[in-house]
This record gives C-alpha cells, structure tokens and sequence, in this order.
C-alpha cells in the first residue's frame, strides 16, 4: 500500500514539473501576429512613388523592404503609421522596420530589448511579470491579479 502511495506520488508530482516547464516553453515561444504586409493608414504624397499604378498598392508596404534613409534617398517607411496604428514604420539599416513590435529596433533604429523581453508599443517589457502584457503584449490582466511566469493569477 505504501509502494503505491509513492508510485502516485511521484507521478504527480512528476507531472506538475512537466506542466510548469511547458508553461514556460509556451511563454518563450515567439507569438508574432505581426503580418508580412503593412498598410499604411494615409496615402503617400504624390512624391513617392513605389513603382505601381495603382493608388491602393502604393499605400501597401511588404515587411522588409528596402528604403534608404540618406538625404534624398528613397524612403517610403520615414516614421509613417500603418496598420490602423499599430505600426510606426521607420527605416532601420536601408529595411523598413516596425518599431513598436520589432525586438531588434525597440522604439528606434537599433536598439534591442534583452532576452526574455519583448517589444510592446515600443517598449522593452519584461512579458513574465507585466500586468498590461502577461504571456504576450497586450494581454492585461484583470484588476487585482499579477501576472506572474507570463500567466495571470499563477500560482
């Protein structure tokens, strides 16, 4: 009787480490709904042209693209808003780069969030203990609860 005591208790408890370190996995992995194209939120003046007819595809900006932040170059990601806001376009080493979700360009050209940091509206954020981006950004947790390994109210 004993034995099985032991055996089930060390199952259980064998199972709760494995469930606390997918947990942790899970908060680790990379949760980018960041889309490949970005859409800017007001028409490009008429002095850019990115080489299409259309009115519509001249408002359309694929991730990555080239640009060139030299004076008098081409740079059609010079701090415009895309994505109905959710996007502030800069030219970051001749790319076009998302500054409020990009890790590598936090807020501005070059600047890297550490590691286990994520970029939340152009902020490093630490994703494990913020209240307003539990787990991933913009995941708040309800009022009074703490966010605690990237999960609201853990424990």
């Amino acid at each position: 009787m004993a034995h099985n005591f032991f055996k089930l208790t060390t199952i259980i408890v064998s199972l709760l480490l494995l469930h606390s370190q997918a947990t942790t996995f899970q908060t680790g992995d990379r949760d980018d709904n960041e889309d490949d194209i970005y859409i800017l939120d007001h028409k490009p003046s008429s002095s850019l042209q990115i080489g299409t007819r259309s009115r519509f595809l001249m408002r359309i900006i694929k991730k990555g693209m080239q640009c060139d932040a030299s004076a008098g170059g081409f740079n059609i990601c010079d701090g415009v808003s895309a994505s109905k806001g959710r996007g502030l376009l800069l030219c970051c080493k001749n790319h076009c780069r998302n500054v409020l979700s990009d890790e590598n360009n936090c807020g501005l050209c070059g600047h890297r969030c550490c590691q286990g940091h994520r970029c939340c509206d152009g902020a490093c954020t630490d994703i494990l203990v913020n209240e307003n981006h539990c787990g991933k950004c913009g995941n708040k947790c309800s009022l009074g609860v703490h966010c605690e390994n990237g999960c609201c109210g853990y424990a």
